[in-house]
């Protein structure tokens, strides 16, 4: 376990103005994904709206800290880091922050201390508190304990909402007790939109794409690497790319290396980058093992590639209704993967298929599912632009 401590809380930037009745969100770090709908949804609200953050960076996240055109503010205190990119948050100065702000309402995206506190704030003050989750009861299963089940019982049964990422978060919700009608669904975005016609198949140099953390337990690098190897035996020339960080970088450099293959290893890549990376790709592998979602199967869909998912990745609902989502067995994603790479007419159906299942899922839907959140229990009127 591991300590990192952040600097230390200034709290002249919020006690020293006044706030307008706004909603707080209260979240672990603002990822790169989530800017653009807060962004919109601080629009959607008149600025009534503050972001809180435990943190500026998590250990293990390798994208730039982000801010936007929204208040936000960090708190004080330290992370704990407890193995398995899992964090905890413990910042000393959300009591009195929440304090200062007064807020109409309070937002809170987990478990851990902070959001706990801030849950007992909202109890005190007699204030709605709602919940956001991205997971599903697979994902979140795997992790709690008979301890932590139980406070989650609590807070869900005593929270007046939840915001859900997918239909697999809503079951989850539901799961616990909470109605379906104060249940509000807000997609996961990727940090960019797609505008642009899909690359056809032809203008793509890489056979295969891997893009993510590069570890096993939960985005199974192992089998990839398998599957790469079987393929290797019937492509040849088999061309893979690797994009992300992570323990097993190095072994998969390594491995790669001692196939018959032409690979490129790279780094974390940023928006624009990422962007050319997925573009450019025939065939998207994501053997998840236990993922909450899985936000590049979006990336993916979402730039006309398309894509393998493991049935262990929350995302995998969105495809649900294909033919590419297996479970983890080499030999049929090493079929699967052979068909969409020897088939130009197969590929371009199923690149076809896995845009348009992901062409709803914008930024305004997103923001959509919180601004109905937040008038469901303050009636607020609706202040739109």
């Amino acid at each position: 376990m591991h300590i990192l401590k952040q600097s230390k809380y200034d709290q002249s930037s919020v006690e020293k103005r006044e706030f307008p009745m706004s909603t707080v969100l209260l979240t672990n770090i603002i990822p790169p994904y989530r800017i653009a709908v807060y962004e919109d949804l601080s629009r959607k609200l008149g600025g009534e709206i503050i972001i809180l953050t435990c943190a500026s960076m998590e250990k293990g996240r390798y994208w730039q800290p982000g801010f936007g055109d929204f208040e936000q503010h960090t708190l004080g205190g330290c992370q704990v880091n407890l193995g398995g990119g899992r964090v905890i948050h413990l910042n000393q100065a959300v009591w009195r922050t929440l304090r200062r702000i007064k807020p109409s309402s309070i937002i809170t995206t987990g478990f851990g201390p902070t959001m706990i506190v801030a849950f007992l704030f909202c109890k005190l003050r007699r204030i709605p508190h709602g919940l956001i989750m991205d997971g599903t009861k697979e994902s979140d299963d795997k992790w709690v304990s008979f301890l932590h089940r139980i406070i989650r019982k609590i807070i869900i049964r005593r929270s007046a909402f939840g915001i859900a990422a997918s239909t697999g978060s809503a079951l989850w919700f539901q799961s616990y007790g909470m109605d379906s009608k104060s249940i509000f669904p807000s997609p996961l975005v990727p940090a960019w939109q797609s505008g642009k016609p899909v690359v056809v198949l032809e203008k793509r140099r890489t056979d295969i794409l891997w893009c993510g953390n590069i570890d096993d337990s939960r985005k199974g690098a192992f089998f990839f690497l398998d599957v790469v190897q079987r393929l290797s035996c019937h492509l040849p020339g088999l061309s893979v790319r690797v994009v992300g960080e992570g323990p097993l970088k190095q072994f998969m450099k390594k491995a790669l290396g001692e196939m018959d293959v032409r690979y490129r290893m790279e780094g974390h890549m940023e928006k624009d980058q990422l962007i050319e990376a997925f573009e450019t790709a025939k065939l998207f592998l994501f053997p998840s093992r236990s993922d909450c979602w899985g936000l590049v199967a979006n990336e993916a869909a979402q730039s006309g590639t398309p894509i393998i998912i493991s049935k262990h990745a929350g995302a995998s609902e969105l495809f649900a209704e294909t033919e590419l989502v297996l479970d983890l067995k080499v030999e049929d994603w090493v079929k699967l993967s052979r068909e969409l790479l020897s088939d130009t007419r197969y590929w371009s159906e199923v690149s076809t298929k896995v845009s348009a299942l992901v062409c709803n899922i914008t930024v305004d839907a997103a923001s959509e599912g919180y601004f109905r959140a937040i008038n469901y229990v303050t009636k607020r009127p609706n202040i739109t632009m």
